[in-house]
C-alpha cells in the first residue's frame, strides 16, 4: 500500500509504528532464544509431607481430609475468578485448542516481518530515510536472523 494513499495521521506516525514493530520483533527473537527453565514444585510437596508427619501441638488446628477438600475446591474457584478478572482464558480445561493446527501456524513471524518491511522499503525508499538509525540497525539484525533461521529450517527439510 503506497504511503501516499494513507491518511496524514498514519503517514506521520509511520516511523513510530515501524519502530514499535521492530522492538516487538526483537523481544520475540530474544524470547525465542531463551531456554525455558523447569519449575521445581517438589519443595512445596516435601514441606507439606513434613507437616503431616511431625504431628500437631495442642494449640494447633488439626486438618482433616474434609477440610483439605474444601480448601482445594475454594482454591480452584479463587484461581478461576482471578483468571477471569485479569482477562485470561478460564474454564477451558476441556478445550483441545492446543491440537488445532492452521495454515497460519506455518508462517515464520520474523521472516514475514523482515520480508514485509524489506518490500515496503524497496517500494518506497523515502521511508528508510525517516527511520531512526537504531531502528535501521535493529531491522538489519533481524533480517540477518531471519535469513539464518530460514537457511536452518530449509536445511532441516
Amino acid at each position: 500500500l503506497p504511503t501516499s494513499s494513507l491518511p496524514p495521521a498514519v503517514q506521520s506516525g509511520l516511523p513510530q509504528l515501524i519502530e514499535i514493530l521492530t522492538k516487538i520483533m526483537e523481544r520475540m527473537q530474544e524470547d525465542a532464544q531463551k531456554v525455558p527453565e523447569e519449575e521445581d514444585n517438589n519443595e512445596e510437596v516435601d514441606n507439606d509431607i513434613e507437616d503431616d508427619v511431625r504431628g500437631f501441638g495442642e494449640d494447633e488446628d488439626v486438618r482433616t481430609a474434609e477440610d483439605d477438600a474444601y480448601l482445594n475446591a475454594f482454591s480452584n474457584v479463587r484461581d478461576d475468578i482471578a483468571r477471569f478478572l485479569i482477562g485470561d482464558e478460564w474454564g477451558d480445561e476441556d478445550d483441545d485448542d492446543d491440537d488445532y493446527i492452521s495454515p497460519i501456524d506455518d508462517i515464520d513471524t520474523l521472516e514475514f516481518y523482515a520480508g514485509s518491511l524489506k518490500s515496503a522499503l524497496d517500494r518506497e525508499p523515502m521511508i528508510h530515510s525517516i527511520l531512526a538509525p537504531e531502528v535501521v540497525s535493529s531491522y538489519q539484525r533481524l533480517v540477518v536472523a531471519a535469513s539464518g533461521e530460514k537457511q536452518e529450517n530449509d536445511g532441516m527439510r
